[in-house]
Parts: C-alpha cells; structure tokens; sequence
C-alpha cells in the first residue's frame, strides 16, 4: 500500500535536503553548523590540547602508577590478581575517550570505566582529596577479598607526572 507524501511532507523534504547540504562548507566545516566542527567540545578551529592520564592504584599497601599516552594500551598488574587495561583516544573528528577496566586473572571482568572529553582542554581534576577527574573508584579482588582503589589525572604531557603521594 503507497501512501502519498502530501504537500506539506513534500516541502519538509525539500527544507530538510537544503538544510542538510549546506550545513558545511565544502572541506566539510563551518563555523556554526552542528557536526561539523572539528574539535568536539570546542569552538571551530581551537586547537587539540595535547593530554596524557596517570592513574595511581593501590592494593595492599602498595602503589602502582601508570600513565596513559594517546593510542596505547597499557594492561598493568594492580593488586592480588587483579589487572587494569587503559586506553586513552584521540581520533580527530570525534571526543577524545579513556577507557579503563579491570580484570581478575581468569578474565571476568569486574569494572568498567569510560571518560568521554573535550579535545580542546583537558578534564579538571576537581575531586578533593587528590582524586583526579574519575574520582576515588576501588574494586574488589574475588579472592583476596582487598579492594584496590585508584583514582586517574589529566595532564600535560611536558609536566610531571602526578601520583599520590603518601
């Protein structure tokens, strides 16, 4: 069964493909066209920031720091059996992503975590106590019954690197 579109359905149409091809000028950009600004979370033509993420882990009274570096996987022992795999993003035309998950050694997953960023400036670590932009976030070693905790920190990559400190 055909349905007619109508005249009002018609001139939609017609609005919606004029509005839909010339939305961004012809490098597939314009200043104030939704989706097609390049640096997502920003202003048309700002500059990415360059970022790195350290996170400090700590399990039975021992600390593990380990930084994050734009399009590196990085799996770390962190406590008992327990392993962290991170993964810090930066495609070019869409938000910059951390991913960070933790495993016990048979695999099961136990936490999982992503970040989602401007690529214009880099996350606050606004969470008192030294806990970064994720926060203070802890899981739970199955067999060991210890809680690992963490807490993650964006940067500049030319600065120090941040950790807790004891």
């Amino acid at each position: 069964m055909r349905r007619a579109v109508g005249q009002w359905g018609l001139r939609w149409i017609g609005c919606a493909a004029v509005v839909l091809a010339t939305a961004c000028d012809s490098d597939g950009k314009a200043a104030d066209a939704p989706g097609c600004d390049e640096s997502e979370g920003g202003s048309a033509g700002e500059a990415a920031v360059p970022i790195a993420i350290d996170c400090s882990f700590s399990f039975a009274d021992v600390q593990t720091d380990v930084t994050y570096l734009v399009g590196e996987d990085v799996e770390t022992m962190v406590g008992g059996k327990l392993i962290a795999s991170g993964n810090l993003s930066d495609p070019e035309y869409e938000s910059r992503t951390f991913s960070l998950t933790i495993y016990a050694e048979d695999s099961s997953v136990l936490a999982t975590s992503i970040y989602q960023m401007s690529r214009t400036q880099r996350p606050a670590n606004e969470f008192h106590g030294d806990h970064g932009f994720t926060g203070l976030n802890w899981v739970k070693d199955p067999d060991a019954q210890e809680n690992v905790q963490y807490a993650c920190f964006a940067r500049d990559p030319a600065d120090p690197v941040h950790a807790w400190e004891n």
